[in-house]
């Protein structure tokens, strides 16, 4: 309790005695004039913080004194921008008491200011003069230099072998004025303020998809393939994206877009998703993957400031589980969908003992217009791939709705299935001389075909090339057999493993 109270006291005779001792020099005086610390302010002088540290503004400077900075290398000027801005920070920071305390940086990372072991630390290097206290801040004199950590977004560029996921990320870059980092300086002749820091930030698209991971309150871990794993991947992955226009410029466009982004989008995941990372992790984009050591398998590990970074020579996805997954077309959505000769309601399956298996808890009802005629309903199949299908229609019993047992029947169907084939032009299949005859009984999921295999992807297109029709096949006289009322819950599309 005495220790508290001691250090309660010393933070008191601090902030009371302030204006007692504050110095009238700058910043900028009291680093130029120290000799310990000549590199330290040439650096700054070189890179205008001379200007910086001689105005009205607050910063802290944790200054490395000459003998710890004889390796550097100040030639690099990302170098000296990433040292610069790891020692420097806006408002005041006294070092005093049982100090622990985060400290974010000119260059957002956050350090540890914190007393331990009898010794003030900084990053967990040694403050050695502390609490110097100038007319616009504080300066302390450590040890040696603090390391500077890269994130995950600024080690891409710092490792040339992994320098075509690099390329294609940072393509998407926005370079955008971050107004809240950037130090302001004088109003110019023209009423304009005048910025003697300029701070700029990165605004990419694809942070949405990997994450921000430029982010250092955020930690993720990441696959990287190096450049060997990038090539190898992509040439499997296009092969899903083969696409027909009549410009083949567009569809190599097409082809190459959908590739790189089906190869990253499931290279980040994100720590604060993860439930039970031994199990399952799942990625930015929403992926999950069962048992997912073997992605990591024989990758090389680095930790950064937000998280780590597992560099291949082999991305392990399984297709099904990434860029190809399942597709459900919910037969209750209205666009993309045509009937004849029939009228459809929509149905809720809220309070049947069938509601756990069907879809959305929503289905469809497709009933004749007329006793002599063969409904018909036809779906829309979006963002299907070049690649093999098995193809599903699930039918709803009619028990759904309390139909007597007695009046049970099973519907007896057909299929259509339109498509672009090799040639470019549209054809349509007929589906005829299979078993399609519903359970009357229970839900039925019902195999139209298995392991078909579509020539083009239409994946991401605006106009839907794909389209299964499902066309009753009940004759007059089988009417006592057969029901030519559907009751559809969906249409499923599963990759072939």
């Amino acid at each position: 309790m005495a220790v508290v109270q001691s250090c309660n006291d010393e933070w008191e005779q601090h902030y009371t005695a302030k204006n007692d001792f504050v110095s009238d020099k700058t910043l900028w005086d009291a680093i130029s004039t120290n000799p310990d610390l000549t590199i330290f302010s040439q650096l700054l002088k070189e890179n205008g913080y001379d200007k910086i540290l001689s105005g009205s503004q607050m910063y802290t400077v944790w200054a490395p004194v000459d003998s710890s900075l004889q390796h550097y290398d100040f030639t690099n000027k990302d170098i000296v921008k990433e040292f610069i801005g790891n020692h420097i920070a806006r408002l005041s920071y006294s070092v005093l008491g049982l100090i622990d305390e985060k400290v974010t940086m000119l260059n957002t990372k956050v350090l540890r200011l914190k007393y331990t072991d009898g010794k003030f630390l900084f990053g967990n290097i040694e403050i050695i003069e502390r609490n110097n206290v100038v007319n616009n801040g504080i300066l302390h004199t450590l040890k040696s230099e603090v390391a500077f950590y890269p994130n995950i977004w600024e080690y891409l560029p710092k490792n040339a072998e992994i320098d075509s996921v690099y390329k294609y990320l940072y393509s998407f870059n926005q370079i955008v004025f971050d107004e809240k980092h950037s130090i302001p300086g004088d109003v110019n002749e023209s009423g304009q303020l005048v910025y003697l820091d300029s701070v700029f930030i990165n605004s990419n698209k694809m942070f949405r998809t990997v994450g921000y991971l430029n982010n250092e309150d955020s930690t993720y871990s990441i696959l990287l393939p190096n450049n060997k794993a990038w090539n190898s991947s992509y040439a499997k992955i296009k092969n899903y994206f083969k696409f027909f226009n009549q410009n083949q410029s567009v569809a190599d466009t097409l082809q190459r877009h959908y590739t790189t982004l089906a190869l990253v989008r499931d290279l980040s995941f994100s720590n604060s998703m993860q439930i039970a990372p031994t199990d399952s992790m799942i990625s930015t984009s929403g992926n999950i993957f069962y048992t997912p050591s073997y992605l990591f398998d024989n990758a090389k590990t680095l930790s950064v400031s937000n998280g780590k970074i597992f560099i291949s020579d082999s991305l392990l996805f399984n297709h099904y589980d990434s860029w190809n997954k399942k597709i459900n077309v919910e037969a209750e959505k209205i666009s993309g969908r045509e009937n004849t000769l029939s009228t459809v309601f929509s149905r809720s399956s809220a309070g049947s003992v069938i509601v756990p298996g069907i879809s959305g808890n929503k289905y469809i009802e497709v009933t004749p217009t007329s006793t002599a005629s063969n409904p018909t309903i036809t779906f829309e199949i979006p963002n299907t791939l070049s690649a093999n299908y098995n193809i599903y229609c699930v039918f709803v019993p009619k028990t759904i709705n309390n139909t007597p047992v007695s009046d049970l029947k099973p519907c007896k169907v057909y299929y259509q299935l339109t498509y672009m084939k090799e040639n470019g032009l549209s054809t349509t299949q007929n589906f005829t001389t299979g078993n399609y005859i519903s359970e009357k009984d229970k839900l039925h999921k019902m195999l139209v075909t298995s392991n078909f295999k579509f020539p083009f992807a239409n994946y991401g297109q605006d106009v839907v090339s794909v389209k299964l029709k499902v066309i009753s096949n009940v004759k007059q006289s089988e009417t006592t057999q057969y029901t030519r009322d559907m009751l559809i819950d969906c249409i499923i599309l599963e990759p072939v493993q």
